[in-house]
């Protein structure tokens, strides 16, 4: 048997749950709507920082107590920062330490620990992360490519910052950008798994009806440029990164724009490979996947190869979305079969029940992910597919990051 709950406090937080009564356990996740987007100039990375001081003080003297208490081992405790949220999740959860959890995700949310002490260690860690980011060329392509389609905006810099902005930051900072952001309109607690929703508002209520309803504050705007930009490669690989603006309807298109990105991404009978194929340039990953976001969205591509000829990979690639863009839903399923792509549709509709989609669903649309509409048909599924493709390859707003050795 599953359930879907979802209960909203005086002062606007939210708790909502996902109850399968044959999980054996479930996790746990605070959600709070801000993220990297939200930095303020010349302190970028701060909210990434703010995370990572959260979650360090799980180790911190005054709160291990709730951690050591704690009997299951199995315990694992997550945190991460995006454009425009940030996510504390605790998986393995038992359902008699529920409310000994709550307290951890409350320590965490009320930040009352944060130190010097607590901001130090975090740094140290966040340098760490940088360094070893500098060496993955697939995160430096898409941080160019963020950079490629928002220059000198919030939402183009980089969600860990440098070590140059990190280190300015001070606790004073963290506390202030805290107060203004982690607020009970931008929050919710979602639970999946076994673990009743009445019990978990009544543990949730308990510590986090009292924060107060704060002003709410608006994620910063944004304007789309588009571009091209090259840089080298790390290594001898060539790799190309786009990405394609497009407005979604609230939640209505969701699922038909997952499946467009499977159709383009798939092994075989995909249209990029086969014209890939034809030139004799052989791809060794092809990934195509949808972002989703307030003021924006977009469709990123990214593949890796040995091939040095950039300019005719770029070339194949927009001359395939711009035929895409023409022939529509009946260019692109030609070799596709209804089986396949069902079934396509039933793996998107099982993910959703992963706490992290649970909580975006509620955080971007205030819905469950098994509220958003579902396609009816095939005939539903090429009906939508034909109206995001109308508009979706505009090659004046086309970004390009890609890197070669030289």
């Amino acid at each position: 048997m599953t359930e879907t709950n979802i209960t909203q406090f005086s002062n606007s937080f939210r708790v909502a749950s996902y109850f399968d009564k044959a999980s054996k356990g479930a996790s746990l996740c605070l959600w709070v709507k801000t993220g990297a987007c939200c930095d303020p100039e010349n302190k970028e990375g701060l909210s990434h920082l703010l995370e990572h001081t959260l979650f360090g003080l799980r180790k911190s003297a005054n709160i291990s107590h709730i951690y050591s208490s704690i009997i299951n081992s199995q315990l694992n405790i997550k945190a991460f920062t995006k454009a425009e949220h940030t996510a504390f999740i605790i998986n393995s959860v038992d359902k008699s330490d529920l409310k000994k959890y709550i307290d951890i995700l409350w320590e965490i949310y009320s930040g009352r620990w944060l130190s010097d002490e607590a901001l130090y260690d975090a740094k140290i860690d966040i340098s760490k992360e940088i360094d070893e980011l500098s060496k993955d060329p697939e995160k430096i392509l898409f941080e160019v490519l963020d950079s490629v389609c928002f220059p000198s905006q919030s939402y183009g810099r980089r969600i860990t910052g440098t070590k140059e902005t990190i280190h300015r930051i001070k606790v004073d900072d963290l506390v202030s950008f805290q107060k203004h952001h982690y607020v009970p309109e931008h929050s919710l607690i979602c639970a999946c798994g076994n673990i009743e929703h009445q019990q978990l508002v009544d543990f949730t209520e308990a510590k986090f009806s009292s924060f107060p309803k704060n002003l709410s504050f608006a994620l910063p705007s944004s304007k789309w440029f588009g571009g091209i930009r090259k840089i080298k490669s790390v290594d001898k690989e060539t790799r190309l990164a786009c990405a394609l603006p497009f407005e979604t309807k609230g939640s209505e298109q969701y699922y038909f724009y997952w499946i467009l990105s499977y159709l383009l991404s798939k092994k075989t009978n995909n249209v990029i490979l086969t014209a890939l194929k034809r030139e004799h340039i052989s791809c060794g990953t092809l990934n195509v996947y949808p972002e989703f976001l307030s003021h924006f969205s977009r469709m990123q591509i990214y593949l890796n190869t040995s091939d040095v000829n950039i300019h005719t990979i770029m070339k194949i690639i927009m001359d395939e979305l711009s035929l895409i863009t023409f022939s529509k839903a009946e260019y692109l399923l030609k070799n596709v079969g209804d089986l396949e792509i069902t079934s396509s549709l039933k793996l998107f509709k099982l993910k959703n029940r992963n706490i992290e989609h649970l909580a975006m669903g509620l955080g971007e649309y205030n819905l469950f992910p098994s509220e958003i509409p579902f396609p009816k048909s095939i005939d539903d599924i090429k009906g939508n597919l034909d109206l995001i493709l109308e508009n979706l390859y505009q090659e004046n707003k086309l970004a390009i990051a890609y890197s070669v050795a030289y």
